[in-house]
């Protein structure tokens, strides 16, 4: 959500059962303009809140050139001090440590927990063989000192495992923002607008939907990198157009028609899609317009029941 739209444009997401208060929205209004001044970027956006124990996280993030591959994630605690959001590699531990993550955040960055994962392992089997056999009188002191440094060995690979899981809170925070963008942040058919040079940009032609095209999910993208090869989209629409149509759809999530929850409210004035993965992510647009926007508040939990619950 853009910072110009936040206060006349919060109560859209009261539906969904969150939402700032006004001392708070000041806040936000007021830190995101001096965030945006210095770090000169050319727009700001209010990204959303995630919910902790004793702390709150506000993500926000801005772009200079490309609308897509040049933005850059704060967040804060306070809505006032913005601190860089830690970059991971796609392929990174940290991710798949997030994934089997169930406690809640605490709202300290800093925090260390320990990630328990239900796979066996067969260390500790080996490690109890090694000290029956070192009880048995027979052995000599030659094949002694070798239980006793394969002993060793075991005891240095159990600890480094522990390590690996280990996950700070931030960097866990991190993955999760990763997630959501990849799987949830939307926009409507011709919002983005791709440049000969590659260069993603709003579309300053770009109207709004109409009433008639508010509830297809065909005409909502994914806010990020396509996935999909360019040959695939155009084979899935008839008026394809690769400058606006290059972004994938969100008509194809998995399980299909049942990943969103679209609905049009105000008089047929304005569409609300929530998304049924992420619970608290909520996307609004005013149909005819330009204004558009995407916002979570939740608590960084994927809702993974979805596929056993249509």
């Amino acid at each position: 959500m853009e910072v110009e739209q936040l206060p006349r444009c919060l109560d859209l997401y009261a539906s969904s059962g969150f939402t700032l208060n006004q001392e708070k929205c000041n806040l936000l209004m007021n830190s995101l303009v001096v965030l945006q001044n210095e770090n000169h970027f050319k727009k700001v956006f209010f990204w959303g809140q995630i919910y902790g124990i004793q702390d709150d996280y506000y993500i926000a993030f801005g772009y200079d050139k490309d609308a897509l591959r040049s933005r850059v994630f704060y967040y804060s605690r306070n809505a006032i001090t913005w601190v860089l959001v830690p970059i991971l590699k796609p392929k990174e531990r940290k991710h798949y440590l997030t994934h089997i993550s169930t406690n809640r955040f605490f709202g300290n960055p800093s925090t260390v927990v320990e990630v328990l994962d239900e796979k066996p392992s067969e260390e500790p089997a080996r490690s109890q063989k090694a000290y029956e056999k070192l009880n048995d009188e027979l052995l000599d002191e030659q094949e002694q000192e070798e239980i006793l440094e394969e002993q060793k060995i075991d005891s240095l690979r159990a600890m480094e495992i522990v390590e690996e899981y280990k996950l700070k809170e931030e960097d866990r925070l991190a993955a999760v923002i990763r997630f959501i963008n990849q799987e949830a942040f939307v926009v409507p058919r011709g919002a983005l607008l791709k440049q000969t040079s590659g260069r993603v940009v709003p579309n300053p032609a770009f109207k709004g939907l109409r009433l008639e095209e508010a509830t297809i999910l065909s005409n909502y993208m994914h806010c990020r990198i396509p996935r999909e090869r360019w040959e695939v989209n155009v084979g899935r629409r008839p008026d394809y157009n690769y400058a606006t149509d290059f972004l994938d759809t969100v008509a194809e999530d998995i399980p299909k028609n049942h990943a969103w929850s679209v609905q049009v409210c105000q008089g047929n004035r304005v569409v609300i899609l929530r998304s049924l993965y992420w619970h608290g992510l909520t996307f609004y647009h005013l149909l005819n317009t330009k204004i558009h926007g995407c916002l979570y508040m939740g608590f960084g939990e994927k809702n993974l029941d979805i596929p056993f619950m249509v």
